[in-house]
C-alpha cells in the first residue's frame, strides 16, 4: 500500500506516536572542572506540553551523572509518566550512544538519573572542553488520578476524615491509617493487600494506602519508584 492509500485512522496513528517522541540535548561547560556535588542545570525545554531539564551532576571523584527533570506543574491529582530514554554524549566527530533505560517519573519521583559516566568517557567526548549530552525520550504511556483524589478533597471527605494532610497546598481529608498497614515495611507487602479491582475499596483505605505508598517512598523503600533499567547494550569499540 503506498503512502497516499493509507487511511486517515492509519495516519492518525503514527501522527500520535510521533508526537510521543522528542529529543532533549544541552552543552554542560567545562564538565572536569567541576567539583563534588557540583550541579549543572540546563535549560528548561517544553516537549509533548510539559517542562522537562537536563541535569549534570558530580556524584563522584570520577564520576558524573547525566538526570532528567520532569516538571510536570503540581496539581490536585497524581500522575505517573512511563517512558523509554536513549542517552547519547556527542564529540566533534559522532554520537555515542551510551545506554538505552526504561523510567518511571510520578508526582512524587520525578527527577531521575539516567546514566552515570565515569572520567575517562568524559574526556574521550570533549569538544572545546565541554560535553554535548543528548536524551531521546518515547512516551510510552501517560496517566493521572483525578477521580482518586477528588474523592479526598469533596465535602463528604471533610465530614468524615480525622486526619488532614497538606501536599503542595492542596488538602486531603483522610482516616488514620488502619492498624495492619503500620506492619507493612515495603512495596511488595502493600501490594499484596490490594484488590484486583480498586473500585471494591472504600475511600478511606484508598486514601489510607496512598498515605503508606508516600512514606514507603520517602524512604525509598518502594522499588516501583525507581527506574527500571534496560538491559546494556554492548557498545562497538
Amino acid at each position: 500500500m503506498s503512502d497516499s492509500e493509507m487511511s486517515d485512522e492509519e495516519i492518525s496513528d503514527e501522527e500520535a506516536e510521533e508526537k510521543q517522541k522528542f529529543t532533549i540535548r544541552h552543552t554542560f561547560e567545562k564538565p572536569l572542572e567541576m567539583k563534588m556535588d557540583d550541579v549543572i542545570s540546563a535549560n528548561v525545554e517544553n516537549h509533548l506540553g510539559i517542562p522537562w531539564k537536563l541535569v549534570l551532576d558530580k556524584t563522584g571523584e570520577n564520576e558524573l551523572t547525566i538526570q532528567l527533570d520532569c516538571l510536570k506543574p503540581d496539581c490536585a491529582t497524581g500522575w505517573i509518566i512511563n517512558g523509554c530514554m536513549i542517552v547519547s554524549l556527542i564529540n566533534a566527530t559522532e554520537k555515542k550512544e551510551q545506554d538505552t533505560l526504561d523510567v518511571q517519573f510520578t508526582h512524587l519521583d520525578h527527577f531521575l538519573p539516567l546514566y552515570e559516566v565515569k572520567k575517562d568517557i568524559v574526556k574521550e567526548n570533549l569538544t572545546d572542553g565541554n560535553i554535548v549530552v543528548e536524551v531521546n525520550v518515547t512516551i510510552d504511556e501517560q496517566e493521572t488520578f483525578k477521580r482518586l483524589l477528588r474523592s479526598f478533597t469533596s465535602a463528604e471527605a471533610v465530614e468524615t476524615s480525622d486526619v488532614t494532610l497538606v501536599a503542595k497546598g492542596v488538602k486531603f481529608h483522610v482516616v488514620k491509617m488502619p492498624m495492619f498497614l503500620a506492619e507493612i515495611e515495603t512495596a511488595r507487602q502493600l501490594e499484596k493487600v490490594l484488590p484486583d479491582d480498586p473500585e471494591e475499596m472504600s475511600h478511606d483505605l484508598l486514601a489510607a494506602l496512598m498515605v503508606k505508598s508516600m512514606e514507603l517512598h520517602r524512604t525509598r523503600t518502594a522499588p516501583i519508584f525507581k527506574p527500571k533499567r534496560a538491559p546494556k547494550r554492548k557498545m562497538d569499540d
